[in-house]
């Protein structure tokens, strides 16, 4: 192989290695009243109880109250999504072996896997997660 040649295969790596890196980038939402700040941008309304970050820290829930939906913040690149679990946006919260699995009646998010080891934090979210559903069901028939 020609010197050039070898040059020009290194900097192709070196771009894309970059390009990677850059577009990989997380939102900074690690801390609770970032997350909370990030949520209450869309929806100021919204009084935040609690917040469960998921062990990734690509996502957190938001327990907005007894009676109110439920919020969530997903890191997506250099952006954040947020979304309000309520008024019959939620289909289903599966229990998976480590975590959750969300199933919305949202086009842009028809589902999202949500890692939760702690067992004791996924039941409790999980059991809010279906109540929600059930009462939008009772809302809605």
């Amino acid at each position: 192989m020609s010197p050039a040649l070898i040059l020009g295969l290194v900097v192709v790596v070196l771009a894309l290695g970059a390009f990677v890196k850059v577009t990989d980038r997380r939102p900074a939402h690690a801390l609770p009243d970032q997350i909370q700040a990030r949520f209450q941008r869309d929806f100021p309304d919204a009084t935040v109880e609690a917040i469960q970050r998921t062990d990734d820290g690509q996502a957190a829930l938001l327990w907005l109250g007894e009676d109110a939906p439920i919020g969530l913040v997903l890191a997506r690149g250099d952006h954040a999504l947020t979304r309000v679990l309520g008024g019959g946006m939620l289909c289903s919260a599966e229990v998976l072996p480590a975590g959750l699995r969300l199933r919305t009646r949202d086009f842009t998010l028809p589902w999202v896997d949500l890692p939760l080891a702690d067992e004791a934090a996924r039941t409790l979210w999980a059991e809010r997660l279906q109540a929600r559903i059930a009462e939008d069901a009772r809302g809605h028939a």
